[in-house]
């Protein structure tokens, strides 16, 4: 049973690890993609973002989704971790 609870604990550390770097990773991403389309401060990387106005509703879709679901998941991983340790230490 110690074996087990053990391993639940490093996933939940892992998860939220993960789901949280993925959630700044895609902020600094989105961010990143409507900067370098603005300004075009790095000229030399071709960006091909989309164009009209149908993909870039799906786009900002897709990429406000996986965003969610990364900090749902860093959530859950956080939430498993703090209640496994709080009940070992009883």
């Amino acid at each position: 049973m110690f074996k087990m609870q053990k391993w639940f604990e490093t996933a939940g550390l892992y998860m939220a690890m993960l789901g949280f770097g993925f959630f700044v990773f895609s902020i600094l991403t989105w961010r990143g993609f409507y900067l370098v389309e603005r300004t075009s401060i790095l000229p030399w990387m071709q960006f091909q973002l989309p164009q009209t106005l149908a993909d870039i509703y799906w786009w900002n879709f897709a990429v406000l989704a996986i965003t969610l679901i990364s900090l749902v998941v860093g959530i859950i991983g956080l939430v498993s971790y703090i209640f496994i340790n709080n009940s070992e230490q009883k």
